[in-house]
């Protein structure tokens, strides 16, 4: 029989598995080139399928995305938030309106602020940041799906909810627990406990965050909701004997210890008596975790008692040194000392505790915190050799009381030493800034109305500090520009600080080694600031700032009021302000060689003129205008009606 002939086993692959591998071979090899041929692609744009907010920006330069939201912060800045409840109608602004326009308020009344920057970064990053792989994974999921990138906008919710409840403050009445009082007769008495009406705030700030995170200019329908008391006066009435038993003590004797003596050696006698009325205000009936009603001490209502009262009086400014050259020796003009503040938080704890406490001692004691001046003086330690740098801005054409504040701040940095690595606050160096420091208020616009207000002048002071330190080499640690352009200030454009309590704040630092001293002078109307120490050899150049993006103010805005007559108007100036963009480069060469290279940059967005017209109707009776711009809902929404979806409202 003859054998079957076998073919041989092939240890080859099929042409399937073959042509699968020359497949994956070339795209793995492709990878890599198609990543390159991409990113020269989209080189300067974003990614595509990147959406910012409701907006599809897939494929557009970071220079229009830029513009697009500096637009969009303009409206924001001007048109601000829109609340609407029961046919009345508010706008919250970003920020105070100052009739003088360098009253750095707005900074610290800030209730929201755009980061064009940041969200530029966002936006850019996809497809472009993290590992080889995430960016390669980032693209191909935003070519199927979108990757939503929402503006970055902070917001501060209490100032917000603050004005909220002062604006509706006539719709709204809140829930009044049953409570301790005096009656006319003198006879502690219950007060019965009431009902109220509330507006959801959590819901108002979630709405907001989805109409700012849809790039939208918000307009925001109000709910409200009915709120019940949590004590009643039948619950209270097992306590009016120990009610009784406190306000027995009356009066209450406040007084500090250890006494404080005068100038002559003399102790000085500082109490305050704290009447039986004020006391039944203070006792607060809280509910326990098993329901059971107690009374307690309402600090809060101690401290607000002690910070009105009691703390302006105990209050005593602390004093630095301060020093002035003299044929080339620094003298002190200014010795220093220690200054005093109520501790309130601690000095209500021991009322709260001595007012139910079981003694007779109807003392409390005032707990003061005492600080030290931050420079102690040393004779032969202070050496000051020469002039460092000398800036000057002029101030004309100011009204008296700017001039007046510019003086005053000027006198308050005036002969104050640096020591070697010490950081320089200007806001720590200025103190309270207030009428009690010898500053004088302007108007602005809060709203619609006019306030009083306190800081103009003192951007001069700061403008002119930053320009000697900016030419002395110094290290500049918080340099913030004005929101808008301040014509005090220019030429140049982009070479200004602003201040305010507590921020924002002007910073810098001593590298030098030795003391620094400052130095000020006003002739006519020009400040002077010089900087007097022991140069290091280190040679400094700036740059004339560049300005670029300018943007026109456009029209005047008008602001209704009920402050002036119908019709009458008051204006911030005669002239608006232009939006713009600088940027200047410091280059500081150190004995050492060392080259230190900085850029300080300004964005200043439009400021049209401001102007307050007297209002011809009552606001209570008729909504104002809608000031929104086209794209964003411009109907009057009721709690009846279901308010529109957010619009998207950045700019085409």
């Amino acid at each position: 029989m003859k054998a079957t002939k076998r073919s041989p086993t092939h240890s080859f692959p099929s042409r399937t598995v073959i042509a699968l591998g020359i497949v994956g071979t070339l795209l793995i090899a492709g990878v890599p080139f198609f990543a390159w041929s991409y990113d020269n692609w989209y080189e300067g744009k974003i990614m595509p399928g990147v959406y910012l907010g409701s907006r599809d920006v897939g494929g557009k330069s970071k220079e229009y995305v830029q513009n697009l939201m500096e637009r969009y912060d303009e409206q924001l800045r001007s048109n601000g938030i829109v609340f609407v409840y029961h046919g009345k109608r508010i706008t919250v602004l970003p920020e105070i309106i100052p009739l003088g326009s360098d009253i750095p308020t707005q900074a610290v009344e800030a209730l929201f602020d755009v980061d064009v920057e940041k969200t530029i970064r966002e936006l850019y990053g996809v497809g472009r940041d993290g590992s080889f792989a995430q960016q390669q994974l980032d693209r191909s999921t935003t070519a199927f799906a979108k990757k939503i990138i929402t503006p970055s906008i902070t917001y501060n919710e209490y100032r917000v909810v603050a004005a909220l409840k002062k604006e509706f403050a006539f719709f709204q009445t809140p829930p009044h627990n049953a409570r301790f009082a005096f009656s006319k007769q003198g006879s502690l008495t219950i007060v019965p406990e009431s009902s109220g009406i509330v507006f959801d705030y959590v819901d108002a700030m979630q709405v907001l965050k989805a109409q700012f995170d849809a790039g939208s200019l918000p307009t925001i329908t109000l709910k409200d909701s009915s709120a019940k008391p949590t004590i009643s006066a039948s619950q209270l009435t097992p306590l009016m004997p120990q009610a009784q038993e406190i306000v027995a003590k009356a009066p209450l004797t406040l007084t500090i210890e250890p006494p404080q003596t005068d100038s002559s050696g003399e102790t000085k006698k500082e109490e305050w008596t704290i009447s039986g009325s004020t006391l039944a205000d203070w006792i607060l009936p809280t509910t326990t975790g098993d329901g059971v009603i107690v009374l307690n001490g309402d600090t809060e209502h101690i401290v607000a008692y002690l910070e009105k009262k009691i703390a302006p009086s105990v209050f005593i400014e602390i004093q630095h040194p301060k020093f002035e050259m003299t044929d080339g020796r620094v003298t002190i003009i200014e010795k220093p000392h220690s200054g005093r503040a109520l501790d309130t938080d601690l000095t209500s704890a021991k009322i709260a505790k001595n007012i139910f406490s079981k003694t007779k001692n109807r003392i409390a004691l005032i707990t003061l915190e005492i600080e030290s001046p931050y420079l102690h003086i040393a004779d032969g330690e202070h050496v000051i050799k020469e002039l460092i740098v000398r800036n000057q801005t002029s101030f004309v054409g100011s009204p008296k009381n700017r001039k007046i504040n510019i003086a005053r701040g000027a006198a308050l940095i005036n002969g104050l030493l640096i020591a070697p690595n010490e950081t320089f606050s200007l806001v720590s160096a200025l103190g309270a800034i207030d009428g009690t420091n010898g500053f004088l208020p302007e108007l602005v616009i809060k709203g619609n109305k006019t306030i009083p207000e306190f800081g103009g002048g003192l951007c001069q002071v700061s403008t002119t500090l930053f320009r000697a330190v900016a030419y002395s080499g110094l290290p500049v640690l918080e340099r913030h520009n004005h929101s808008y352009r301040v014509p005090y200030y220019e030429p140049p454009i982009g070479f200004d600080a602003t201040i305010y309590s507590p921020a924002p704040d002007f910073k810098f630092k001593n590298d030098t080694g030795k003391y620094i001293l400052i130095q000020t002078e006003i002739k006519k109307n020009t400040l002077a600031v010089e900087l007097w120490g022991t140069k290091d050899g280190r040679t400094v150049e700036v740059d004339k700032p560049t300005v670029y993006n300018i943007k026109k103010a456009g029209e005047t805005k008008l602001i209704e009021t009920t402050d002036l007559k119908p019709g009458e108007k008051k204006c911030t100036e005669k002239h608006a302000h232009d939006g713009a963009d600088t940027f200047f480069e410091r280059r500081i060469n150190l004995a050492d060689g060392t080259l230190r290279k900085e850029t300080f940059k300004s964005h200043y967005v439009v400021w049209p003129a401001v102007c307050l017209v007297g209002k011809e109707v009552d606001s209570s009776t008729q909504a104002p205008a809608n000031p929104l711009p086209q794209n964003t809902p411009t109907q009057d929404a009721t709690p009846s009606e279901t308010p529109p979806p957010p619009t998207p409202s950045l700019p085409q």
